[in-house]
């Protein structure tokens, strides 16, 4: 019995000893599941630390990338942040359309008026389908063609461009229109009978009748005929083909005119008896003589010259060019001398038109027409 005793004594302290290491040793699962979380761990670390040097990089990327729109506004550390001046381009004076050129040449130098020509053809004409640009001369003005064939003829043509010293305000079958400048000239449609007329426009500018004539479909609206022909006109451009060497003044005022009228715009040393006293006095000038009432120059020059006339008469007179009815932005100014020196008479004929002159005299303006 004691040895039974003794046996079981000593299997319960083995068992007890297996019991403690149990105890005290963990369990295979509890490592596995202690293992598995310092993973966890050591991944969210490391994916932290990846993104920390991902931004560091682009940061310094960027930081070495110059981009063109920064480059663009950023100041040279040398200069002004303010942006350069650039000059502005030099602007062009406008010119007649290029296909006026062979018909520009033919009439150069044969007449006095200022010619009107666009400076570009409306949008029915093609440059490039015109094969003849024809000048003229005529007795009172002159007239520039253009034509579709290198042959002038009606079936051929495209429009004419002309300017006559012959100013008439009434015709029939016409309508006012308006240009930019605020003359009001006189438009005719397209009108067909046997056959078709073309569309026209007059206006008169500085003692000058001016006319456009377009062929234009007859089918055409009547306000979008105008509308191309005021265009035209209003994109005309100016020329003098004359000489350019000094002009004489002779053939614009060249025979007898009469005093009509006087006007005083400024301080005057005439009365106005003296000045009445002046109307129906004739006024005579030709190549031999010139004459003014009862003044006589039996050796006379004559200077013509245009003038601005807001500046001139400011500037001569110190009275507005409108005072004296004067609406145009130039003036011709025919200057006579006499045995080349100042002539005492009136030596300042001022041309409001072929018909009309001013000349001054003591503070008066004369009124002359012939």
């Amino acid at each position: 019995m004691e040895a039974n005793a003794f046996a079981l004594k000593k299997d319960g302290r083995k068992r007890g000893s297996i019991l403690r290491a149990m105890n005290e040793v963990p369990m295979v699962e509890d490592v596995q599941t202690m293992n598995w979380k310092w993973l966890q761990y050591a991944l969210i670390l490391l994916i932290g630390i990846g993104g920390v040097l991902v931004l560091f990089i682009a940061g310094c990327q960027r930081s070495a990338t110059t981009y063109p729109e920064e480059a663009a506004v950023k100041p040279s550390p040398l200069k002004s942040a303010e942006p350069a001046e650039v000059p502005p381009l030099p602007t062009q004076a406008a010119v007649p359309a290029r296909v006026f050129e062979p018909a520009i040449a033919e009439i150069r130098g044969q007449t006095k008026l200022r010619i009107l020509l666009p400076s570009k053809l409306p949008a029915v004409i093609h440059e490039r389908d015109i094969k003849l640009a024809l000048g003229m001369v005529l007795e009172n003005g002159y007239s520039i063609s253009l034509y579709y064939d290198e042959e002038a003829s009606g079936a051929s043509f495209a429009a004419t461009f002309s300017g006559s010293t012959d100013v008439f305000r009434d015709l029939p079958n016409t309508q006012p229109a308006t240009l930019a400048n605020g003359i009001v000239g006189i438009f005719r449609p397209v009108s067909c009978g046997g056959s078709c007329a073309p569309a026209n426009l007059w206006w008169e500018k500085d003692g000058v009748m001016y006319q456009i004539q377009i062929k234009l479909l007859s089918t055409m609206d009547e306000q979008e005929q105008q509308k191309i022909m005021v265009e035209t006109a209003d994109s005309s451009v100016a020329l003098v083909l004359s000489s350019s060497l000094p002009q004489s003044g002779l053939s614009d005022i060249a025979g007898t005119w009469e005093v009509v009228g006087h006007v005083e715009p400024g301080i005057s040393a005439m009365s106005n008896v003296e000045a009445d006293s002046w109307l129906r006095k004739k006024a005579r000038y030709e190549n031999a003589i010139a004459e003014f009432g009862s003044e006589r120059c039996t050796a006379p020059s004559y200077t013509k010259k245009l003038v601005n006339a807001k500046s001139y008469f400011m500037d001569e007179f110190r009275i507005q060019a409108s005072q004296l009815g004067i609406t145009t932005n130039e003036i011709a100014v025919v200057e006579v001398k006499c045995s080349d020196a100042d002539w005492t008479a009136p030596g300042s004929l001022l041309l409001k038109d072929q018909s009309h002159l001013l000349t001054v005299w003591d503070g008066v303006f004369f009124k002359l027409s012939r």
